[in-house]
């Protein structure tokens, strides 16, 4: 299929919480969409959103969340390699993942980690350790993904359309930009950081040889 569209948003919440937000199109109306994930250590399915990996010292646990259901293969190990394909069981034009992957420090290869709360079928809500993570997954509607501390000292959004990032009924940040993504975090040895980011190009297209 020819995609017309990816765009990825990583966020790192500290210590243990990596979040990880996809938007793809297709030139195909009927397209069945795969997402894949890598490892050196043996992958356990836990259900078909869920997967895990162990290194013998620590546990990462991946949280797969999309508007279809999902269809999830285990295949390895091929040269040390094992590979774990999520895809879905309907077909569409463009989709959107999110992946909550939770990292817990551990030496007990047998570890189990359980799935992290989640609720919405549409616009999912995901507990995350001190975090509430909040992403549209219906690629019909408005792109978004929202995140909040417990403590309000932390607030990301990222929503097609808007540019106003709202903390405790107030806003904090109006941004230039409609659809970047607006950060704040309080109480930082830098201070209180609020700031607007917009779409950086990967080095391999800035820097490439043109020729």
């Amino acid at each position: 299929t020819g995609v017309t569209r990816f765009r990825r948003h990583m966020v790192h919440l500290k210590p243990n919480i990596l979040v990880i937000y996809d938007e793809l199109e297709s030139t195909e109306s009927a397209t069945t969409w795969t997402y894949t994930l890598n490892a050196h250590d043996n992958i356990n399915k836990l259900s078909d959103n869920v997967v895990s990996v162990h290194n013998g010292h620590g546990l990462a646990t991946a949280n797969l969340f999309t508007s279809s259901a999902l269809s999830t293969t285990v295949l390895g190990p091929t040269e040390g390699h094992w590979n774990t394909r999520l895809t879905t069981a309907e077909q569409s034009p463009s989709v959107r993942f999110l992946n909550v992957i939770e990292l817990t420090p551990s030496t007990n290869i047998n570890e189990v980690v359980a799935a992290l709360p989640a609720t919405g079928t549409d616009l999912i809500t995901v507990a995350a350790g001190d975090y509430t993570v909040i992403a549209q997954v219906d690629p019909n509607q408005p792109a978004r993904l929202e995140i909040r501390s417990s403590d309000g000292n932390v607030a990301l959004l990222y929503a097609e359309g808007i540019n106003n990032l709202v903390v405790n009924s107030q806003t904090v940040l109006l941004g230039r930009y409609k659809s970047s993504t607006l950060f704040m975090e309080k109480n930082t040895p830098r201070g209180d950081i609020v700031e607007e980011l917009v779409d950086v190009l990967p080095d391999a297209v800035t820097y490439a040889n043109k020729y």
